[in-house]
């Protein structure tokens, strides 16, 4: 049996655009923001979501995070980057949504440093 083949077969996968990075920025220099995710009614620790307001966005899960939260939350993530969102549009979203008790400003090499 001859497998069947076709000429057309990437016209119907997703079509990305190769100058648009899937995730955003995630290196942790220079002024910032960030809070501790903690999902509302279930005291489940997500982690801590920071920005730089430029391009850099990303979650930093530590021992205690919640890992299926977790991973919703970096597709949440990808998907934002995906449609173009700008990260601080996209952190002031989830800071909305889960307002935080603990939220910071700084230098995020100090955020890391105290991680």
């Amino acid at each position: 049996m001859t497998p069947m083949t076709s000429a057309h077969f990437n016209d119907f996968g997703p079509q990305l655009d190769p100058n648009q990075p899937e995730e955003y920025a995630t290196t942790m220099i220079g002024p910032g923001r960030w809070f501790v995710m903690i999902e509302d009614g279930s005291a489940e620790l997500v982690g801590v979501l920071w920005t730089d307001d430029k391009d850099a966005l990303g979650l930093i899960a530590v021992e205690a995070s919640d890992r299926a939260r977790v991973a919703a939350t970096r597709s949440l993530l990808r998907a934002a980057r995906a449609a173009r969102r700008p990260a601080r549009d996209v952190f002031d979203e989830l800071l909305q949504q889960y307002r935080p008790s603990t939220y910071g400003e700084g230098a995020l090499q100090s955020l890391l440093d105290a991680l």
